[in-house]
């Protein structure tokens, strides 16, 4: 066997493509830099570098993992966002763009980035959201909080491979019920808002390989919006904190009624659009 870089990358190309896999080009150079542990740049610089069998071989393997609908995050173990790469697996979420507007929507309200704020990240699952805004706010500090101990243990390994260990702290708990005080300046929340009925037109790369837990939220995809907002009336929560939720775009007037019959103020209440122009995040100052 006697194949070079540039050639095995054009042959796993028109192999997904075949599979209809929007992504070959950068799916396959992410995963041949990952098994060779080399930068997708020196991939280019060195399109002639001859494989060894084994590395072919192993590289095969991968291709045919991605053809089964395995994303290339859950095949190399790390997912970016907001320009860092976060180690995931099949445990937890992998972190989506769409909730990169949750952090510019703090960033938008907090200009001061030496500011010292307390943050609590509701279903941190990876812990990205977390870890973003105690790497931008670098005086900060955080909870995560997740029901799934699996999950937890990934958030940690990140806050971890970010040195941020000091600043963060990970609880099991089914929401806000495990907290004890409430001082904290801002809420973010990514819940699974997802209605169990829609669950199947979800693409395989999602449905099969992200956790459902993480993804269902009930027949209506209400219910966790309904428990958190119904915890959060049961606590004295410090006043002018920030709640910033990610949602689920046709649920939006049903999650704004959820809030407003728990006693929120309807006049609080703001709305995101993502960059696809539909509803994203919501979020209000208490």
């Amino acid at each position: 066997m006697n194949i070079s870089v540039q050639d095995l990358l054009a042959s796993s190309r028109k192999r997904l493509k075949l599979e209809s896999i929007d992504t070959a080009n950068i799916d396959s150079i992410l995963l041949l830099s990952n098994l060779l542990g080399v930068s997708k740049e020196y991939l280019v610089i060195n399109n002639q570098k001859i494989l060894t069998e084994s590395e072919y071989n192993d590289y095969l393997e991968l291709i045919e993992r991605r053809i089964k609908g395995e994303p290339v995050s859950k095949i190399v173990g790390r997912r970016e966002f907001y320009g860092r790469e976060f180690i995931v697996n099949r445990d937890v979420l992998d972190p989506r763009p769409d909730s990169e507007l949750i952090i510019d929507t703090v960033k938008e309200l907090f200009t001061n980035k030496e500011e010292s704020l307390n943050f609590l990240d509701l279903g941190t699952g990876s812990g990205c959201l977390l870890i973003t805004l105690l790497l931008e706010y670098k005086k900060s500090r955080g909870i995560g909080i997740d029901i799934s101990e699996k999950a937890i243990a990934i958030a940690k390994k990140n806050s971890h491979l970010f040195s941020i260990k000091n600043r963060s702290s990970f609880i099991l708990s089914d929401w806000i019920e495990a907290i004890d005080h409430s001082d904290f300046n801002v809420i973010v929340c990514n819940p699974p808002y997802i209605p169990e009925t829609e669950i199947n037109n979800l693409i395989v790369d999602v449905k099969s390989y992200d956790p459902i837990i993480s993804l269902v939220g009930g027949c209506d995809g209400l219910i966790n919006y309904k428990k958190i907002f119904s915890q959060l009336t049961k606590r004295k929560l410090n006043k002018k904190i920030i709640l910033i939720f990610e949602i689920y775009s046709s649920n939006i007037d049903a999650i704004v009624k959820i809030i407003i019959d728990e006693g929120f103020d309807k006049n609080i209440i703001k709305i995101r659009q993502d960059l696809a122009n539909k509803k994203r995040v919501i979020y209000m100052t208490l």
